[in-house]
């Protein structure tokens, strides 16, 4: 049922692979492309599996080379529930400044979620990430595949440790069974 209901959500939206725009920039700043980068040969709607490298391409540009830009990402699973977010100023990264055209490229190592459908959310923000002079979403824009079944969202590394909780039960001696010693 829930697989069902998962396979339900990846269809009823039309699926937007990237966002481009072409048209000139109509306030100080707006986003040109963004791109989920995928490898080499790869089909453009082919499914990550858990575990895989991913990166997003941003590019954005502005009339005045003199602003200071911040960027922000967002990923929703198709339901609308945000799964991760990232940003250069909470990152630690200095503005963007002194260019009229930037590239930026987000990448996570490993993909931690499990399975899904997920939209990417891009915001292009000034210097205190307080202002955002534009914001476009890529519905759809990757599918993450598992070979089972999982429930939940990510995968979270982890490990078991098992200990013995009481004393080891005594070995029978030959012959005589468990129920026999207790007698």
């Amino acid at each position: 049922m829930v697989r069902e209901y998962e396979t339900f959500l990846m269809h009823k939206e039309p699926r937007e692979a990237q966002l481009v725009h072409t048209e000139p920039v109509a306030g100080p700043a707006r986003l040109v492309r963004a791109t989920v980068a995928r490898p080499p040969g790869a089909e453009a709607e082919a499914p990550f599996r858990r575990g895989d490298r991913w990166s997003l391409d941003v590019e954005w540009e502005t009339r005045d080379a003199n602003l200071r830009f911040h960027l922000a990402i967002g990923i929703d699973r198709i339901d609308s529930v945000q799964i991760a977010s990232f940003s250069t100023l909470h990152d630690g990264l200095e503005p963007f400044a002194g260019r009229t055209r930037y590239r930026v490229r987000l990448s996570l190592s490993q993909i931690p979620m499990i399975q899904g459908e997920y939209s990417v959310f891009v915001y292009l923000l000034d210097e205190y990430a307080l202002h955002a002079f534009d914001s476009k979403v890529v519905h759809a824009a990757f599918r993450v595949i598992t070979d089972e079944y999982r429930i939940g969202l990510l995968h979270v590394p982890h490990r078991w440790d098992a200990e013995a909780s009481e004393p080891p039960a005594p070995a029978a001696p030959s012959g005589e069974s468990l129920e026999t010693l207790a007698a």
